[in-house]
């Protein structure tokens, strides 16, 4: 959500990002975060913002929905607010200028919404990835790739593979 260019390093196979603030930093912990080839591909589609920033901006972002609400409208102006009259301009918390974790997530479920599929949540990512990795690799490398400190944590967002238990039991009798 805020990753500038500026923190990546885009050479070799895979490339690593080191984000210039994350939540462990005052613990004197570091953050590396790794794109393979799949992630670098998706990344290239997506053009370089201007002057290093973020590449959608919630204010944008929000004037359009609001703006798409409005030609929808059935009422007519005079009977209603007009755009900008009220709300929108005096808004307790107007949108910010980057996406947090939780803007993130309601602009997820509100294109869940929009095009009508399941609702769910930008974490499940997490979690379907430590997983993999867990299965296809092990615990430690899905605790290095996540970034945990400990395996207990990773163990929360990696489900079990009973596939490699019942493989086991197979070959042991």
């Amino acid at each position: 959500m805020a990753m500038r260019s500026v923190d990546l390093t885009a050479s070799g196979e895979v490339w690593s990002y080191r984000p210039a603030a994350h939540k462990t930093e005052h613990h004197g912990r570091s953050r590396t975060i790794y794109f393979g080839g799949r992630a670098q591909r998706g990344s290239q589609a997506v053009p370089e913002p201007a002057g290093g920033c973020v590449h959608v901006l919630p204010r944008e972002a929000e004037a359009e929905r609001l703006e798409q609400r409005h030609k929808l409208r059935r009422t007519p102006l005079s009977c209603g607010n007009k755009p900008g009259s009220r709300s929108s301009v005096n808004r307790k918390r107007p949108p910010g200028v980057r996406y947090d974790s939780t803007t993130y997530r309601r602009a997820v479920q509100r294109g869940c919404e929009k095009a009508d599929v399941p609702r769910w949540h930008p974490h499940q990512l997490r979690h379907n990835c430590a997983s993999e990795l867990r299965s296809r690799f092990t615990l430690d490398t899905a605790q290095a790739v996540l970034g945990h400190a400990k395996a207990s944590i990773t163990q929360v967002y990696a489900s079990v593979d009973e596939r490699k238990a019942i493989a086991a039991i197979r070959e042991v009798g």
